[in-house]
């Protein structure tokens, strides 16, 4: 059953770096295949999501977000090094039962 993601997410086109101080973080969502691998890049065109994982792997744009911190220990620990792995590598790879908890979704809807 999926929750209400308003009170996590709102969805803004930006340019805006990335940083835990700012108020809002826009970051571009993608997914691997159909599989429960999620990318989290600043980049629009998912340009430094990576490739050789696997000879056959494709990646499919699914949504710009901004997140911010919400004062949820648990998820803004997954928030927090999700940045941090954008920041320092240009994506962050997350599987579908962390982005469930970032997003509020129980793993009924993943």
């Amino acid at each position: 059953m999926r929750r209400s993601r308003g009170q996590h997410i709102a969805s803004q086109k930006t340019d805006s770096p990335i940083g835990k101080e700012s108020p809002g973080n826009t970051i571009y969502i993608f997914r691997c295949d159909e599989s429960g691998l999620y990318a989290f890049t600043a980049d629009r065109a998912g340009r430094a999501l990576p490739a050789q994982i696997y000879p056959r792997i494709s990646w499919r744009f699914e949504e710009a977000v901004t997140l911010r911190f919400d004062g949820h220990p648990n998820r803004d620990k997954i928030l927090s090094a999700a940045l941090d792995g954008v920041v320092t590598n240009g994506f962050y790879l997350i599987h579908t039962a962390l982005y469930g908890e970032l997003f509020g979704l129980s793993s009924a809807s993943s």
